[in-house]
């Protein structure tokens, strides 16, 4: 009771809320279901709320995602083209819909037909000499086109209207692509670059892949049909499960040692 007491002071009643407001903080607008009737695989901005922050990545695929963690080239690609609403950036991102509020708090929607989708063909790799060098020419160059790396060097590809490459399947650690290619073709997937964890296979074959436009994912790609896949399946979760194993192994072995003791005792 005493704590109780001392504990009113700083707890009101109306701080409790009942738990289907926790289970659901945000409510959905007219906006948000105008997008979330959209069935294809894209990304929402909300500029006025800033780079992270969870009522667009409740609803939504952000740009960000949920957690208010996010890696500094993501803070950079924000600082020198989002806060701006560099449309070149934007479609790089895969941002089909941006919505703002204008001078009268109203919230507005817009439609961006020219987001890159997914993955798309490049026909050029443009080798730059530092990673400031890679974020500096984003909106200098036609990021259709050409991919900028720091990494690999210079090299062109015969683009092919007929070829194609499709998202089949999306899970929060595995891609699924489905390609077509006549000739070999470098992709750039517009999906965050992480150097540790993401592995890419072809048929089961594992494929190097590269930082690109300083915060994406490339890769060079075989001629031919068939499915390519990202899994993320980090060496530190592996290295975690033999330590819990080789931990409850000891733990169990301790337990039957000490009831073995105790029953020679008996």
């Amino acid at each position: 009771s005493d704590l109780w007491s001392f504990n009113s002071n700083y707890v009101k009643t109306e701080d409790f809320v009942n738990k289907s407001t926790i289970n659901r903080p945000f409510e959905a607008n007219q906006i948000d279901e105008l997008i979330l009737s959209d069935n294809s695989d894209f990304r929402v901005y909300e500029p006025y709320r800033g780079l992270s922050n969870g009522k667009t990545s409740y609803f939504h695929k952000s740009i960000s995602g949920y957690n208010a963690a996010r890696p500094q080239r993501m803070q950079d690609i924000f600082d020198f083209y989002l806060f701006r609403n560099n449309m070149k950036v934007l479609d790089m991102l895969n941002v089909k819909y941006i919505v703002e509020l204008d001078n009268n708090n109203s919230l507005s929607l817009k439609v961006n037909d020219n987001a890159k989708g997914n993955a798309w063909f490049v026909e050029k790799i443009q080798k730059t000499q530092s990673a400031n060098e890679e974020l500096l020419s984003l909106d200098k160059i036609n990021l259709s086109n050409i991919a900028l790396s720091k990494d690999l060097d210079n090299k062109n590809y015969f683009l092919n209207s007929a070829n194609s490459i499709k998202l089949k399947s999306r899970k929060a650690n595995e891609l699924i692509y489905e390609v077509k290619s006549d000739s070999e073709q470098f992709v750039v997937f517009s999906e965050a670059f992480y150097k540790k964890g993401w592995t890419a296979t072809i048929e089961g074959k594992e494929h190097p892949h590269f930082k690109v436009n300083y915060l994406l994912r490339g890769m060079e790609i075989p001629e031919g049909k068939y499915s390519l896949k990202f899994s993320f399946d980090p060496p530190v979760i592996k290295t975690g499960s033999m330590i819990s194993i080789f931990s409850f192994v000891i733990l169990l072995l301790s337990v039957l040692m000490y009831f073995n003791k105790s029953f020679k005792n008996v």
